[in-house]
């Protein structure tokens, strides 16, 4: 299954809005997780999962039944129609420019070089100078 975000017309995963990804929907929207984790201990004390999709590179954070963050790891991801794991950082940042989003920040958060887009939601982690993950905020 190849994963992809879209931001137009409405924030979307692999063409389905993201107010329609719950935990009960992720079956049929994706596959069956490979792992659930349940964490009962959050500030809100509500109850949260996480669920970790091994095959797909993927993590979808829920509170209850509301997603809260996407991570992907894929290789093949794509972003705005583009296989983001191969550009570079000058060439992310031409990218969400150019998409609307000029507006960044580069971070470093226990050593690990990050790319934030704030407006877009979307933190771009790097490890040797590659991505390694893309968490994207819903």
């Amino acid at each position: 299954m190849a994963i992809f975000f879209e931001f137009e017309p409405a924030k979307r995963l692999c063409g389905v809005a993201l107010e329609d990804i719950t935990p009960s929907s992720v079956i049929s929207i994706l596959q069956e997780p490979d792992e659930i984790e349940s964490n009962q201990n959050n500030n809100f004390g509500e109850e949260s999962f996480t669920y970790y999709f091994n095959s797909l590179h993927l993590t979808l954070f829920f509170n209850v039944q509301q997603l809260l963050c996407i991570a992907v790891s894929d290789p093949s991801f794509k972003l705005f129609g583009e296989e983001i794991f191969k550009l570079n950082e000058s060439e992310l940042i031409d990218l969400f420019t150019k998409n609307g989003f000029k507006d960044h920040e580069m971070d470093k958060d226990w050593g690990e070089k990050q790319l934030v887009f704030q407006e877009a939601g979307v933190t771009i982690f790097f490890d040797n100078q590659k991505i390694s993950e893309i968490f994207i905020d819903v």
